[in-house]
């Protein structure tokens, strides 16, 4: 062996051909109200044989749902490496929208005193502001409705209602609250009566009627209850006078037809009692007079 050698040169490339290998996260079904950024929806797990870390890239198309706050999303996940070998693989992402609007504070019972005509500016007020409660929803608006049909006929221009307001969300999910408007009398009615603060004995017979008004109730039932005669002497001594004066009464009226003579005090009771069962008392009364005081 003489030790003789030879060398030559050669060229040896080396290529990476082999896309990355891509696993894509799995199809989830999401609530509208969350993100639908890929940090919440997943990532896929990627690898390659000559690059530690492909670029990871998705694109969506996007379905229209049933509704405006739900969509179906086909996002395509790609990874690509240095020598732009890439692999894709698809998901899908399902937005809904199964969560009905939340009510806070919910609707809360009214009651006003009766006007006589409805209380229709409160009755209204309170209807469109939802008895007070409000609504909120995480994917969208918010629409309100009532059942409201008319007022219970109590007594008088009383009435109630319980109504029932709903909150309806874009989807047509919706929550309800409860509460009731009442319109309530509690009042008493109003007395009036037409005898004039004096009378002369030649006045007699003479009669009056007493009235009654009341703002929730148009018909009042007035009866006078019982009457008193009476004078004061010189130095204020109480005297009964019911066997000199002659007085006749019935229902709403009352006739003087002997007033008993002068100084005489004469004074009925006087009862109204409403439709709603509220009552009111008064006590009328006339002096009568010698006929020179008067001219």
């Amino acid at each position: 062996v003489n030790g003789n050698s030879s060398t030559c040169d050669a060229t040896v490339t080396v290529v990476d051909e082999i896309p990355p290998v891509i696993a894509c996260p799995s199809d989830v079904t999401i609530e509208c109200d969350e993100s639908t950024d890929p940090s919440n929806s997943g990532q896929p797990t990627v690898s390659d044989n000559c690059d530690p870390n492909p670029a990871v890239t998705f694109g969506d198309d996007v379905t229209a749902g049933n509704c405006p706050q739900e969509s179906t999303i086909l996002r395509t996940w790609t990874a690509t490496d240095t020598f732009d070998n890439a692999s894709d693989c698809p998901q899908t992402i399902t937005v809904v929208d199964t969560t009905p609007p939340s009510i806070d504070p919910p609707a809360s019972d009214l009651t006003v005193q009766c006007d006589g005509a409805g209380n229709v500016a409160e009755l209204n007020t309170w209807l469109s502001s939802n008895g007070g409660a409000t609504a909120s929803d995480a994917c969208g608006g918010v629409s309100w409705s009532n059942d409201f049909a008319g007022l219970s006929d109590n007594c008088g221009a009383t009435g109630s209602a319980t109504v029932t307001f709903t909150a309806t969300d874009e989807c047509g999910l919706n929550s309800s609250t409860t509460a009731t408007f009442t319109i309530q009398d509690t009042a008493a009615p109003v007395i009036t009566c037409n005898a004039p603060s004096t009378i002369v004995p030649p006045d007699a017979p003479i009669s009056f009627t007493a009235t009654s008004v009341d703002t929730c109730c148009p018909d009042v039932s007035v009866s006078i209850t019982g009457f008193d005669c009476f004078k004061f002497t010189k130095n204020g001594r109480r005297i009964d006078k019911t066997e000199s004066c002659e007085v006749e009464f019935d229902g709403d009226s009352i006739t003087v037809l002997d007033s008993g003579g002068v100084g005489d005090h004469i004074t009925w009771s006087v009862l109204a009692v409403d439709c709603c069962g509220n009552e009111a008392e008064a006590a009328c009364e006339i002096e009568v007079v010698n006929p020179r005081r008067n001219n």
